[in-house]
């Protein structure tokens, strides 16, 4: 099997340049790690999708809002908040679509 056909089998969870956004200390620009966790990345052509768990709305809204900062994302919307509860705390499951902006 080559690269291409595997590549092209399945939508990757998170395509591999963009993991490094949220897997350093310059994270913390996007998200506070101790109110939001991301689950999932799913990526179609320029267009992303996001699932993740926060602790609250405010803090998806903050979330949001730092992504459109950083210009390497736009279009940014909610699909969908909703509450969630793990171990007794009442969490927001969440789903966020955007666009990723090649400079």
């Amino acid at each position: 099997m080559d690269r291409e056909s595997v590549a092209s089998s399945e939508p990757r969870v998170c395509p591999w340049w963009l993991i490094h956004t949220f897997d350093n200390p310059v994270r913390r620009l996007f998200q506070k790690p101790e109110k939001i966790q991301l689950e999932s990345m799913k990526k179609e052509g320029a267009k992303l999708g996001i699932e993740g768990i926060a602790l609250d709305d405010e803090t998806i809204a903050n979330f949001m809002t730092n992504l459109r900062k950083s210009r390497l994302f736009k279009n940014i919307d909610l699909i969908v908040s909703e509450q969630s509860e793990q171990s007794r705390i009442k969490l927001k499951k969440f789903t966020l679509s955007c666009e990723i902006s090649f400079m």
